[in-house]
């Protein structure tokens, strides 16, 4: 069962070594796929100051879109989130929005660490799961989510 039809990661960071690190970490989460032979690639972006000098920040971000992809990531997401972080997800119904896309912050120290927590800080790796909803409307992507996370 398709349950999204894209997820994208973002994270910001202002260490090109941290990123590195990140993406290391979000790669865990595809074990068996071979990265480059699919065509998946973290990009990059460095947004600058007012003065336009040294980076100031570094926008990472990947976007799956595959079934296959989408459904291991699910699965080991859900398989690494604690049961009270599984329960939580399943009543904040507040975190899908009109356009059916869900969203979820992990922290991005613990996910460093290999542990995944959610979390509502600013440290974090964000998660922008497009809910796969027929039709296609808010009511029946709540009922995917509840049901995949419940």
């Amino acid at each position: 069962m398709r349950y999204v039809h894209t997820i994208t990661i973002s994270v910001f960071t202002r260490a090109p070594e941290e990123m590195r690190e990140i993406e290391t970490a979000c790669r865990a989460f595809l074990p068996d796929i071979d990265w480059e032979k699919q065509k998946l690639f973290w990009s990059e972006e460095k947004c600058t100051g007012m003065d336009g000098n040294e980076p100031v920040i570094i926008v990472g971000k990947v976007v799956l879109t595959k079934e296959a992809h989408t459904n291991t990531f699910l699965r080991t997401l859900k398989a690494r989130l604690s049961s009270a972080d599984r329960n939580d997800l399943s009543m904040q119904e507040n975190r899908l929005d009109d356009d059916l896309n869900f969203f979820l912050r992990l922290s991005k120290p613990n996910l460093l660490k290999g542990t995944c927590i959610l979390t509502d800080g600013g440290d974090c790796v964000h998660l922008k799961l497009h809910v796969a909803a027929f039709p296609t409307r808010k009511e029946v992507a709540w009922a995917v989510m509840h049901s995949f996370w419940g």
